[in-house]
């Protein structure tokens, strides 16, 4: 589902989640918002496709509903696997083969394929939250139990890290609090004017950049008493992001921005999974190049001082 206020959000989420794994720009919040805000809109958009089903309508729906998703993440992901096995064999001579393998089974996700392992088993799970929730007609019950859900669910899997799986450089948790909240936006969404919409927007976007800057005067202050201090809120303090996101995009959904409406920013939202993934393989080989470059600058120097 393609809306062009969240193909903007989609668009700047993988903007800076590309800009902060590039070296001499590095900020990992930057990249933990774009990923937050990712499986937020995720649960969103998903949810959206089965509203106002009944119960058996819900059943039946879950079938066509898994084959879209194995189509929409599959395909990309088997190609980009291989390429970038190749790459970093051709660049730094490692034998990849089973790093591919092992990775095309969802036996590891290292970098920034651990979302992908996340985002395809909350895919399994979302159809058995919409079957529960088809049997409340009520909307203030949905929003309770999927409230309460949300905080049953981080406590257990990102607080108690019950159930991690293998990714990245180690273990990850199950972040499926953003894609529940998610589908609790779905619920709420016509409720909110437009004009508090676009108030809501710039208040989000504006918490994000201010807490994604981890300046540490903010994390000395807030985060003394109870929390170790660290240099990167994003992926400590995910609980921050959470509900920040979820404003920025419930504003977004409605809300008017300049931000929401440049045609580049929506262009890449709607092939945003694809970007994300491949944005590795260009950043690595053009770090590759430029290294390339650089020894071969150096080699000259040396030669020249040696002539001399």
């Amino acid at each position: 589902m393609h809306i062009k206020n969240l193909d903007a959000v989609r668009g700047w989420a993988a903007l800076i989640v590309c800009f902060s794994h590039i070296p001499p720009m590095t900020q990992p919040s930057f990249g933990a918002a774009g990923v937050w805000i990712f499986f937020v809109l995720s649960g969103f958009l998903l949810s959206i496709s089965f509203e106002n089903r009944p119960t058996r309508q819900v059943n039946q729906a879950i079938p066509a509903y898994l084959l879209r998703r194995l189509f929409r993440i599959l395909p990309v992901y088997c190609l980009v696997i291989p390429v970038y096995a190749l790459m970093y064999k051709y660049l730094y001579t490692d034998h990849y083969t089973d790093w591919a393998i092992s990775h095309l089974s969802f036996q590891k996700a290292d970098g920034h394929f651990w979302s992908v392992k996340v985002e395809l088993i909350f895919y399994l799970v979302l159809p058995f939250i919409l079957l529960g929730l088809s049997f409340l007609k009520n909307k203030k019950q949905k929003l309770v139990v999927l409230f309460l859900l949300s905080g049953v669910v981080y406590y257990f899997f990102e607080a108690k890290k019950m159930m991690a799986i293998t990714g990245g450089s180690g273990q990850v948790c199950l972040y499926f609090t953003p894609f529940i909240l998610g589908v609790f936006l779905s619920v709420i969404r016509n409720d909110l004017s437009a004009k508090l919409c676009s108030i809501l927007f710039h208040i989000g976007t504006f918490l994000i950049i201010f807490l994604c800057l981890d300046i540490k005067i903010l994390e000395t202050s807030i985060f003394r008493s109870g929390f170790e201090v660290v240099n990167n809120l994003g992926w400590n303090y995910s609980f921050l992001f959470y509900p920040i996101s979820c404003i920025a995009i419930i504003g977004a959904y409605k809300g008017s921005s300049y931000l929401l409406r440049l045609p580049f920013i929506q262009s890449v939202g709607r092939c945003g999974y694809s970007f994300y993934l491949w944005h590795m393989v260009v950043i690595v080989l053009l770090s590759g190049f430029i290294t390339q470059l650089s020894d071969i600058r150096f080699l000259r120097i040396d030669k020249l001082k040696q002539l001399k």
